[in-house]
């Protein structure tokens, strides 16, 4: 029931990914979440039984990523597609790989000791692809992207950068840019 939820009433968002902040404005969870696979049938009850359960002096952390393939930190559209749109997949050798990037983000959780408010803060790292190659890591981000869920394959647009992903990062691309020089993000 959206009565007994929490709403957002409050929130500085620097570096949003796939949503506009004044959207979310006064919103209780459920409407945050609406473009989220299966929210409702899965995730609806947790996440407000995780939110009434918070206390002061506790803090928790959980993490999300994804993978974009431009060099904007704030990215409030793009990030994120359903099942009425049209994605078509990006080939390897057309991306320039300096400029894709895995893009996490971790949440943290607490409760105020005085109002009780609930306080949520999300450090963003984007790390580029090809650093992930060179560490020799990429087969860990590839068996990530293959164990997305089918839903959340086409949330987090999959089919977009996921093939071409997975073989720059496994070296099986000719003509994908293989240089690494020092990107700029851009807002």
């Amino acid at each position: 029931d959206q009565l007994d939820e929490y709403i957002l009433r409050s929130g500085i968002s620097i570096f949003p990914a796939g949503f506009n902040p004044m959207e979310k404005f006064n919103q209780p969870l459920t409407n945050i979440h609406k473009p989220v696979p299966y929210y409702l049938q899965k995730l609806q009850t947790s996440m407000n039984k995780f939110f009434q359960r918070l206390q002061v002096n506790e803090f928790i952390v959980r993490n999300n990523w994804s993978v974009q393939t431009h060099t904007k930190l704030r990215a409030p559209t793009g990030s994120h597609a359903t099942k009425q749109d049209k994605i078509v997949e990006l080939n390897a050798k057309d991306l320039d790989f300096n400029k894709v990037f895995l893009r996490c983000e971790k949440q943290s959780f607490t409760r105020l000791p005085n109002s009780k408010a609930d306080l949520m803060l999300i450090r963003t790292y984007t790390t580029p692809l090809t650093q992930i190659r060179e560490e020799g890591r990429g087969e860990h981000l590839c068996n990530a992207i293959d164990g997305l869920p089918a839903d959340l394959q086409i949330y987090k647009r999959k089919v977009f950068w996921g093939e071409a992903v997975k073989s720059y990062l496994r070296n099986e691309t000719n003509g994908a840019t293989d240089e690494i020089y020092k990107y700029q993000f851009t807002e």
